[in-house]
């Protein structure tokens, strides 16, 4: 009995030397022609990227899926800028499995489907404020979907991109999602209730909140958006759009400014 034990220990230590040694060895066959896939793409090299980083892709790698889905936003260096029909599927790759760029490349790709946030002179307004059309409604809200998604794993770009949002405001009626609810464990109702299907109303509170979040990354600019925005509450208000901003931090990662995959 005793040297079946040890035989059956044994089996199961080579079999987990066997399967770290195969994902080890899986990463370094990754690591090196995605990094050089990375390096080519700043250089702006982007045949040489693609070549690299495609194959990559292919293989599910979402990092390379993201820097595949930028290759296409920049047009490959041509001059067609902004190919989001090519590089929307990559980002959508890259997205589903976690990665926080991509899920933030969404958030834009559907904010431009939406003719952005706030006032539009072109569009039907209530009260000087934007109302969006059905299909716009729908894009918004993918955004902010998307927007929240990368900003609840410390995006700095989307956490500004939604305190954008409240400080512009958008028309339609409340209602709570159940797919904001689903991916926001830690807000509260009111908060969102206010990311109904037809977006969101302007906020000033929620605003500081959101651009408070952003500037912890160290942007200078957000930090100017933040304080200016600031001189518009009451002290009640902005010490309530503190007291949000220190409850998220709580549950959350400290936000990074980058755009790199």
């Amino acid at each position: 009995m005793a040297s079946q034990i040890r035989a059956s220990v044994a089996y199961v230590a080579i079999s987990l030397v066997s399967v770290a040694l195969v994902s080890s060895f899986g990463q370094a066959v990754w690591a090196g022609p995605l990094e050089d896939g990375k390096a080519a793409h700043l250089r702006k090299d982007y045949q040489a990227a693609m070549a690299l980083l495609r194959p990559l892709a292919d293989q599910g790698n979402p990092v390379a899926q993201c820097e595949v889905g930028q290759l296409y936003e920049e047009g490959m260096g041509g001059e067609k800028h902004w190919d989001m029909d090519s590089a929307f599927p990559w980002f959508q790759k890259a997205a589903d499995q976690g990665n926080v760029q991509a899920q933030t490349f969404l958030g834009f790709y559907y904010l431009n489907k939406g003719q952005g946030f706030g006032a539009m002179a072109d569009q039907p307004s209530h009260d000087g404020v934007y109302q969006p059309t059905a299909a716009q409604s729908q894009a918004l809200a993918e955004s902010l979907k998307w927007f929240h998604k990368a900003g609840n794993l410390g995006d700095a770009r989307a956490l500004w991109r939604i305190g954008r949002a409240y400080e512009d405001g958008l028309g339609g009626a409340d209602g709570l999602g159940a797919a904001y609810a689903a991916d926001s464990p830690h807000y509260s109702y009111n908060e969102l209730r206010l990311l109904s299907k037809f977006g969101v109303p302007r906020d000033y509170v929620q605003a500081y909140k959101w651009y408070s979040l952003a500037a912890d990354s160290g942007n200078n600019s957000v930090a100017r958006q933040r304080d200016a925005l600031a001189a518009k509450l009451t002290p009640s208000q902005l010490s309530e759009g503190k007291r949000q901003a220190a409850q998220w931090r709580a549950h959350h990662p400290k936000p990074i400014w980058s755009e790199a995959c």
